[in-house]
């Protein structure tokens, strides 16, 4: 590679992560900031997901937050699930107004287009063929990755970027191996399933395939179908009991120019069902007929791309 010089005069008035100019921030979490770096040499743009590593953290829960990402990154590859290029367990963050502090850091590949949170946020909610567009690219990336013995556990539209092909499932700190015995629900409490209430030992198969019910509701929807799953939310209690059409009532009512085919509603009860030994998996998903039907892949990326970009 040639050193590009023209970058490289920047440099000192610009923020720095090791040798890598950052050009910007992308997003923030609990324990990362996501920022949008230039390799100077190769002028090639990547996210840098950056953890600063502060007192009142241990280095071991930064390097198990940081490991386990990068251990799933490594073994999953999937067109659906963001690439990983390399890490550092040890880097260094100059800023230019803030100064120096030391920190690790993954960089993954950069999507320009945004999450799927902040598109809703501006479009409310997904057309249908967007929305089974997008879901059949989540469970197909989901799929492989439980096939590689690893669970996400925070699916979430802010975990999901929007991509030239479709969707980037991203954020994987708070995956856990499949095989491992002592499986926890850690996620973003509004969205976690019922059986983390209650146990540990939870199937993060099905625990996952919960998670994407939730975002397939919220994709075509534009609303969370409940707040939460505890006993207390009204919604989520009308599924538990099987109150089926009370539950659909209140969603017709509240968008009325939406169609709820029967296969849809189907497909949304059977992946936030209560009991997850009942819980549909990825065979009967896949035999749904709305999720079957024939869609042209092509032109729904066509109207993404001339639609939505100037949203997200």
């Amino acid at each position: 590679m040639t050193h590009n010089s023209n970058i490289s005069n920047k440099t000192g008035s610009t923020s720095m992560l090791d040798f890598y100019i950052v050009q910007r921030t992308l997003g923030s979490g609990f324990t990362s900031k996501v920022k949008l770096v230039q390799d100077p040499f190769s002028n090639t743009l990547y996210a840098a997901k950056v953890i600063k590593l502060l007192p009142k953290f241990s280095p071991y829960y930064y390097r198990s937050l940081l490991l386990s990402e990068v251990a799933c990154l490594r073994k999953v590859t999937h067109k659906n699930i963001i690439k990983i290029f390399s890490y550092r367990e040890l880097g260094s963050y100059t800023s230019k107004s803030k100064g120096f502090y030391k920190c690790m850091y993954i960089i993954l590949e950069y999507c320009p287009h945004g999450d799927l949170f902040s598109l809703l946020e501006t479009k409310k909610n997904l057309n249908e063929n967007t929305s089974l567009l997008f879901f059949r690219q989540i469970i197909d990336a989901l799929e492989t990755c439980h096939k590689s013995g690893f669970s996400h556990g925070d699916l979430k539209p802010e975990n999901i970027l929007i991509s030239d092909d479709g969707i980037k499932i991203i954020d994987f700190a708070l995956c856990t191996k499949i095989a491992q015995q002592d499986r926890k629900c850690i996620g973003t409490h509004q969205y976690l399933p019922p059986e983390c209430h209650i146990k540990q030992n939870i199937d993060v198969i099905k625990s996952d395939l919960f998670l994407a019910g939730v975002v397939l509701f919220i994709m075509y929807v534009g609303c969370p179908p409940f707040q939460c799953t505890d006993s207390e939310d009204t919604l989520y209690n009308m599924i538990k009991v099987g109150e089926k059409d009370k539950f659909w009532g209140f969603f017709e009512r509240r968008r009325p120019n939406k169609k709820f085919s029967q296969d849809f509603k189907t497909l949304i009860e059977g992946l936030l069902e209560f009991d997850p030994n009942k819980r549909i998996g990825y065979e009967q998903i896949k035999k749904n007929s709305w999720f079957q039907q024939n869609i042209d892949e092509e032109t729904v990326m066509q109207f993404i791309t001339q639609n939505f970009s100037k949203y997200i």
